[in-house]
């Protein structure tokens, strides 16, 4: 065992380094995250047809990050589960609701939703929360836990 001052600063060094890493989230965690965000209640079939590849793994690490929940059921056949965001997601991203998330301009809206039945949904939603959401939001950048 290293007694020396220097050893045990590279050790806390080191600690609080890999913690630190530990609490970023991946590019695919991110885009999961932002998808159920913006598109809440969302189902994870949903989430998949926007990012165009299966989000079952992201969905359970996201859900086991207690950044997402289960909402409730859709009213479809199957009753698929829906996901909405946490208070944990508000804290991480230093939000105090989910009003102040960033506002999508069309361009955003478009790649976000190329399906234009789910556009359409969206900006129906976005025209609702647009009265409680910022002209001027900035970019929210995350937030080391």
């Amino acid at each position: 065992m290293d007694t020396k001052p220097e050893g045990r600063a590279l050790g806390v060094a080191q600690g609080s380094l890999w913690k630190k890493n530990e609490n970023r989230l991946s590019r695919a965690a991110l885009e999961t995250l932002s998808i159920v965000a913006y598109s809440q209640p969302v189902t994870r079939t949903e989430v998949e047809a926007i990012r165009g590849v299966s989000a079952d793994g992201m969905v359970r690490f996201l859900l086991e990050r207690d950044l997402i929940k289960e909402v409730g059921k859709k009213e479809a056949p199957g009753r698929p589960v829906q996901y909405g965001t946490t208070k944990e997601f508000l804290k991480y991203f230093r939000l105090s609701s989910i009003a102040d998330l960033p506002r999508l301009d069309e361009l955003e809206r478009d790649r976000f939703y190329e399906d234009t039945t789910a556009k359409d949904a969206f900006l129906d939603v976005a025209v609702v929360a647009d009265t409680s959401i910022s002209e001027t939001a900035d970019p929210v950048e995350p937030q080391d836990v």
